[in-house]
């Protein structure tokens, strides 16, 4: 009789871990998920330009995504980039905006100089990064972010990926 009542709980109990495991994969393969990549092309450095990138963003999720919010901005910053890199409200010189109309467009606050220019265009000191953060909630009502990091510079002559800076919040669970 004990074994029976025992043998009733270990099912039991492996019923309840395997309801808990399906909601959790029911909630990733339901939810949105948001990605965010620069859109093709290359910048015009020229002396009193403001630059501009547009970005490409989709939901490649099975539901939509909400208060989906970004940040951007077109940015001299030194090369190699610093260990860490403050994505969100943080980024320098970053335009936030509480609603965003989709495509956006990255834009930089300040026209470039010809010094500017000549340091990019060498890029061993300063490069030009283009940086997002995307935050949303999914319809569980879980928030979530995707972060890009490009740059140009340094001989290139397109838009190339940083070697860091591109995840999401699916990288660290």
């Amino acid at each position: 009789m004990v074994l029976m009542t025992v043998a009733t709980f270990v099912v039991a109990g492996a019923a309840v871990i395997q309801i808990w495991e399906f909601t959790g994969q029911e909630h990733k393969q339901l939810r949105a998920y948001v990605g965010v990549k620069p859109a093709a092309g290359q910048f015009t450095l020229s002396p009193g330009v403001i630059l501009k990138q547009p970005f490409i963003i989709k939901n490649f999720g099975v539901s939509p995504a909400s208060n989906v919010r970004e940040d951007s901005a077109v940015v001299m910053l030194p090369y190699p980039l610093a260990t860490s890199l403050k994505m969100g409200k943080q980024l320098p010189g970053a335009a936030i905006s509480k609603i965003t109309v989709f495509p956006f467009t990255a834009t930089s606050l300040h026209a470039l100089t010809d010094a500017d220019i000549n340091n990019i265009v060498e890029g061993t000191k300063v490069r030009l990064y283009v940086v997002a953060s995307i935050t949303y909630d999914d319809i569980f009502g879980e928030h979530h972010f995707t972060h890009v990091c490009a740059m140009y510079g340094g001989g290139e002559t397109v838009i190339t990926y940083c070697d860091r800076f591109n995840d999401t919040d699916d990288d660290t669970n």
